[in-house]
């Protein structure tokens, strides 16, 4: 039987705040997706380098990047796509598993930078 962790996550000795951009999906004018982010802080947030175990549940080829678990309070949903700035370093969401019932919800983040970011202008090879 797994634990309830919800008072972990108010104890200040485990959580710090963290900045998050959420990301909503909207269509233009031509029917082409647009992303966008609104930035938003999280107070009952517990950040932590993934263990070996994590790591096993992503794809081999994200296994030697830099990559962090992240845990939040039920009430604050995050879920694949979503960005995290966390010691001055971007990183996107990229499977969040859902335990609500014990009180929290269970996020992998990757960090992300470069020709990645939905701001970015892309790769000119001829530049």
């Amino acid at each position: 039987m797994l634990l309830d962790i919800s008072e972990i996550l108010d104890d200040p000795d485990f959580i710090q705040t963290v900045e998050f951009g959420i990301v909503t999906q909207s269509s233009t004018g031509t029917g082409e997706p647009l992303e966008t982010e609104v930035r938003s802080s999280h107070e009952n947030t517990n950040v932590q380098p993934a263990s070996g175990a994590t790591l096993q549940r992503l794809p081999e080829g994200e296994r030697t990047k830099d990559v962090q678990q992240v845990f939040t309070k039920k009430e604050f949903p995050i879920k694949n796509g979503d960005y995290m700035y966390f010691n001055n370093l971007k990183y996107r969401c990229i499977t969040t598993e859902d335990w609500t019932q014990y009180g929290y919800s269970d996020s992998i983040f990757i960090r992300y930078e470069g020709s990645q970011d939905i701001t970015s202008e892309g790769f000119d090879p001829f530049a």
